[in-house]
């Protein structure tokens, strides 16, 4: 019995002595920053993080304005300016921004760890083939493009219509409503997939339909847009929405939250880059 208890004394002995660790503090800033080839702009948001439950107005001191933000390629550095009316840093691209090509941003504040990430830019975005017929009121359509070989690609396919359907009320009214294009037997105006075990295969979107397309008095164009994606900006891009829709009541609170991703040091937020491919096809 004695030796059993000078057993636990031990044991809780030994419990007690565990060192655990100490929480690492929050971030308290965040950056947010995407490249592409095709903009005129290099564009970085930098704000103070936001705890959960604190109300604050766009206006308020959630942006700041006082970092250092840079961005770094192969060849030369790129520092940004903060833009007081857009609450934003910016800078001319100017070719700085190539495919293929690796870049660092940095933004420092006053006695403040730099905020640092790094991405590369995937691969110039393959060429689209988008193909559409009449099909009663609709009008469907299908997207396929060649994966580019030798690569781990992410693609973002989107879809919108430039342009208003009409629609008859019961009484005989005609009025007029935004078309929306919807993805196989979904609602959603967004596709996210990927090549694997695609490598330079010719990958297909499920049918696309633009519902109530006819008749229209205006002329209508299909706009198709195709993203190819770093994994960071990919995986942010799929969970981002989903964390905005959420926090649906009572019930949405109950939910285990979404957690977006982060590759900023010392900080959180986004620094990624993708290409882009647009095509136009008129309906009517």
């Amino acid at each position: 019995m004695i030796r059993s208890i000078a057993s636990l004394w031990m044991v809780a002995v030994a419990v007690g002595c565990v060192r655990v660790e100490s929480p690492s503090p929050l971030p308290t800033h965040a950056v947010f920053c995407v490249l592409s080839p095709g903009d005129s702009l290099l564009v970085a948001t930098m704000s103070r993080v936001v705890p959960v439950g604190e109300r604050y107005r766009l206006d308020s001191v959630v942006s700041i304005s006082n970092a250092v933000v840079s961005i770094s390629g192969n060849s030369r550095t790129v520092r940004l300016a903060y833009n007081a009316t857009k609450r934003r840093y910016e800078a001319a691209n100017d070719r700085f921004v190539l495919p293929r090509e690796t870049y660092r941003l940095r933004a420092q504040l006053p006695n403040e760890l730099p905020l640092e990430a790094s991405c590369r830019v995937p691969a110039e975005c393959p060429e689209m083939k988008v193909k559409g017929e009449k099909n009663g009121e609709d009008f469907g359509f299908n997207v396929n493009w060649l994966d580019i070989p030798g690569e781990e690609n992410r693609y973002f396919l989107t879809a919108s219509v430039d342009g208003v359907g009409l629609i008859q009320s019961p009484n005989g009214t005609i009025g007029i409503q935004n078309l929306l294009v919807s993805w196989g037997t979904g609602f959603g105006s967004r596709i996210f997939t990927t090549d694997k075990n695609k490598d330079g295969q010719r990958l297909f979107s499920p049918e696309g339909v633009v519902r109530k397309a006819f008749p229209s008095r205006d002329s209508l164009v299909l706009r198709v847009v195709l993203e190819n994606m770093n994994p960071d900006y990919f995986d942010y891009s799929q969970t981002a929405p989903s964390q905005r829709t959420s926090d649906d009541g009572l019930i949405g609170r109950l939910k285990e939250p979404v957690l977006v991703p982060s590759n900023v040091e010392n900080g959180l937020g986004i620094f990624g880059a993708y290409t882009r491919r647009t095509v136009r096809v008129r309906v009517n």
